[in-house]
């Protein structure tokens, strides 16, 4: 809601739109940890805004097929992968960062090696393309209810977890995501289709 709010605002100017979406992201993630917590996820949402704009820039190079990714786009990203790895993982529920440039730099990569490996090699197998693309379309909903679950204490913050309770959480998350997403509402609300 908010990123088609700022993407009317800025009539499809990307540097403008990547800038104030740095600059929230930036803002809410020091406002959560720093001042207060809103609540109904609202600094999460905020804080993760800089992932959507990625999202919305892929989907827009996309549509002009102004970019395919190379080997050597890889290795690059790959690198910044790697120099990411000893400053630990990202909470997004949490807003919890522990260096926030190289941790959306480190998850960015991340991102487009899992985004090149399924365009690649998951169009063979549709079940898992098909559930991606319904994560990424669900992505902030999921969020939401990965905080709210955190939160409430209902979860527990993912280096806690062994293997098998890692699976059974992500496996619950994913079908309140799928029960709330039946809600017109909810649907209207994050814009799903």
């Amino acid at each position: 809601m908010i990123t088609s709010l700022v993407e009317k605002f800025f009539k499809g100017d990307l540097f403008a739109l990547g800038v104030i979406s740095f600059l929230l992201s930036v803002l809410f993630t020091y406002i959560d940890r720093r001042i207060i917590y809103i609540p109904l996820s609202f600094n999460q949402g905020l804080s993760a805004i800089i992932f959507f704009y990625f999202g919305y820039l892929t989907q827009q190079i996309n549509k002009r097929g102004t970019f395919t990714i190379k080997k050597w786009h890889l290795l690059l990203v790959s690198l910044v992968v790697l120099v990411n790895l000893p400053w630990g993982t990202i909470l997004l529920a949490g807003c919890k960062y522990q260096c926030y440039l190289l941790n959306v730099f480190g998850a960015t990569g991340t991102t487009i090696i899992i985004y090149y490996l399924c365009k690649r090699y998951l169009v063979k197998i549709p079940v898992l393309a098909d559930f991606f693309g319904w994560a990424g379309m669900h992505s902030m909903l999921i969020l939401c209810v990965h905080s709210f679950l955190i939160e409430t204490k209902l979860l527990y913050p993912p280096p806690s977890y062994p293997f098998l309770v890692l699976v059974a959480s992500i496996l619950y998350c994913v079908f309140l995501v799928w029960l709330l997403a039946k809600i017109r509402f909810i649907r209207q609300l994050f814009q799903l289709k």
